[in-house]
């Protein structure tokens, strides 16, 4: 996909349902999880803001808590900030838009197929349901 010099909530949407069928990609606000073979992530794009690594960092914090919920052992659920910063930016983890779906989908698989279906299954039976966002200020934003 191409990106625009410009990206916006819609091209993250976009550009993430072109990830393979094995892959499960679920809104979160402006930011998504994505959970596949190769693992869990959320995807936040940059606002440009110093607070969006660590933002992006605590919403990936809150789903791992939410997804252990249901199940016990639940992996590390990595951030990934979509962005043209030239520097790092922790505790999330830099990635630049052309690279995106290769970040997330290239790699070792690092979820077994029976993980992956009860995480699935965690998801689409609401165990993330009103968490939409994590804003500036670190309160989690829920939607009713």
């Amino acid at each position: 996909m191409a990106w625009p010099r410009r990206h916006g909530p819609e091209d993250l949407a976009r550009a993430l349902s072109e990830l393979p069928d094995a892959f499960t990609v679920r809104p979160l606000g402006p930011a998504h999880l994505v959970l596949g073979p190769t693992g869990a992530q959320v995807v936040a794009l940059d606002d440009g803001s110093p607070e969006a690594p660590r933002a992006t960092a605590r919403l990936a914090s809150v789903v791992r808590s939410a997804l252990a919920e249901e199940v016990p052992w639940t992996p590390f659920v990595h951030a990934l900030l979509v962005t043209d910063r030239a520097d790092p930016c922790p505790p999330a983890t830099r990635i630049a838009a052309p690279q995106l779906l290769r970040a997330v989908a290239d790699g070792p698989e690092a979820l077994d197929p029976d993980l992956l279906r009860r995480l699935r299954a965690a998801v689409e039976g609401g165990a993330l349901d009103g968490l939409a966002s994590m804003p500036r200020d670190g309160a989690i934003s829920t939607s009713h």
